[in-house]
C-alpha cells in the first residue's frame, strides 16, 4: 500500500498474494481478481473528474466503504448482494 506519510491518505495499493490473478486500477478503486472467483475492491482516497486524477481526500476510501457496507447490510433481506466482509477501518 502506498500512503502519503504527511496526510495518511491511500493513493495506491500493491497487494501480493498467490491467489491474485488479475489487477485493475480504476480512477478511485483498485480491483483484484482471485483465482477462486472472488474479487477484492479496494477504495482509495483518490478523487477524479473528467477522467483526470485531481488529488486525494484523507479517509475518502474508508467513508465510501462504510457507506456501502451500511446499505448492503440494510438491503440484504430484499436483494442478495456480493458483500462477504469489509475490513475494520
Amino acid at each position: 500500500m502506498n500512503a502519503t506519510a504527511a496526510t495518511g491518505t491511500l493513493t495506491s495499493s500493491n497487494l501480493r498474494h498467490p491467489l491474485i490473478t488479475n489487477v485493475y486500477r480504476g480512477k478511485v478503486r483498485d480491483v483484484y481478481t482471485l483465482s477462486d472467483g472472488r474479487i477484492i475492491l479496494l477504495a482509495s482516497d483518490r478523487i477524479s473528474a473528467f477522467d483526470r486524477l485531481l488529488g486525494v481526500i484523507p479517509f475518502k476510501g474508508e467513508v465510501l466503504t462504510q457507506i456501502a457496507k451500511f446499505w448492503f447490510e440494510k438491503t440484504k433481506a430484499m436483494v442478495p448482494n456480493h458483500l462477504l466482509r469489509t475490513p475494520d477501518p
